[in-house]
């Protein structure tokens, strides 16, 4: 059976405002019956001191959550300096990442491949790979504007192109191009489709769950494409369903998308 987890990601008050603590999440995950945790570095989170990196890890240890991934920005599109600033952030990530155990660490992956970006982005993922390696930790690209959210095939090629084994891809449900406030439109399930093959980890996105059902995203259509695969990785909530989208706290919505997942892959 698939593991249901989810990012240390969601709101106190549900308005999109202050976030909940990463150890406040650990606490609420283990009450939900989550079976793994992936690791915000930039929500919630409270710095990387030994001190602070440790209290996440003995959490993790007695709550019997392994950690999926840490997230470590990427988006290396821009100026020289941004670039440099970004590659900083991702390496103190792949740092983190060791010290608590986790073996991947998310970059973000753009679309849009222009002569005008493409090779600089490229170079970047090679550094953050060949760091990531003497490391022990995977790199796992996931599709994320600036400038633009990807199709599957510009996904595809910065894996093709950087070209390193210690890559993966972290497949997301929503956010592809042509992804607009809504129902998901028909060509997201093809660029998953496309990257399913190389996925280990599946970024599932909740937006409207008040029913107990996800109505934005159809997750029976999703889990036949993973099986299709032979997909054995975790299904991982992000919660998008802040911000007016529910009736339902965040925590609420939380809950009700673990169980909502985990009745699914029941008959996986």
């Amino acid at each position: 059976m698939l593991k249901i987890g989810a990012l240390t990601y969601f709101h106190v008050d549900g308005a999109g405002n202050e976030l909940v603590d990463i150890e406040s999440f650990l606490h609420f995950a283990t009450r939900i019956g989550l079976d793994m945790v992936d690791i915000a570095l930039e929500k919630g989170f409270k710095g990387h001191s030994s001190e602070n990196l440790s209290r996440i890890k003995q959490l993790c240890v007695r709550y019997g959550l392994p950690i999926g991934y840490v997230t470590g920005g990427g988006g290396f599109v821009g100026t020289e300096e941004e670039i440099q600033e970004r590659l900083a952030r991702a390496k103190e990530a792949v740092r983190t990442a060791v010290f608590l155990g986790a073996p991947i660490v998310l970059l973000h992956g753009s679309g849009l491949k222009t002569e005008s970006y493409w090779p600089r982005m490229i170079d970047a993922y090679k550094q953050m790979c060949d760091y990531a390696e003497g490391h022990g930790i995977v790199i796992g690209i996931h599709g994320h504007g600036p400038p633009k959210h990807p199709k599957s095939d510009e996904i595809l090629n910065i894996r093709k192109d950087v070209g390193r084994d210690n890559t993966t891809i972290i497949l997301d449900t929503a956010k592809w191009e042509g992804w607009r406030e809504g129902p998901a439109i028909e060509e997201l399930y093809g660029y998953m489709e496309d990257v399913a093959p190389y996925a280990s980890h599946v970024r599932a996105k909740i937006f409207k769950i008040d029913t107990g059902k996800e109505i934005w995203i159809d997750y029976e259509r999703v889990l036949k494409i993973l099986k299709s695969v032979d997909y054995h990785g975790p299904l991982s909530i992000y919660w998008m369903g802040f911000r007016g989208r529910n009736q339902c706290t965040d925590q609420e919505g939380m809950a009700k998308a673990a169980q909502y997942l985990r009745d699914l892959v029941k008959t996986y």
